[in-house]
């Protein structure tokens, strides 16, 4: 299930907005927004998860199609596609 049903009028939310709109749900856990443009800050940031959350939730952009430091940060804490994978599903 979808918690949004954005239209063109709402498009784009702020991270404030979602933030709000997540936390206004009452789901029980604790929620930690971030946004960066710094796909070394990502990095961190993902690295500073293992041990202490439980799941990230992420929208890496383009850096899906283009950076394989994020895939192996991704993989470090978690089990998703292998990096020869990666390349070959980002070519």
């Amino acid at each position: 299930m979808s918690v949004y049903n954005r239209s063109p009028s709402t498009n784009p939310e702020s991270l404030a907005d979602i933030e709000a709109e997540m936390n206004a749900l009452q789901l029980g856990v604790e929620l930690d927004f971030r946004q960066t443009n710094s796909e070394a800050e990502l990095i961190t940031w993902i690295g500073e998860t293992r041990g202490v959350f439980d799941g990230i939730v992420i929208n890496p952009a383009a850096l899906t199609h283009t950076s394989l430091r994020l895939a192996d940060a991704i993989k470090a804490v978690a089990d998703v596609v292998p990096r020869a994978l990666m390349r070959k599903l980002s070519s």
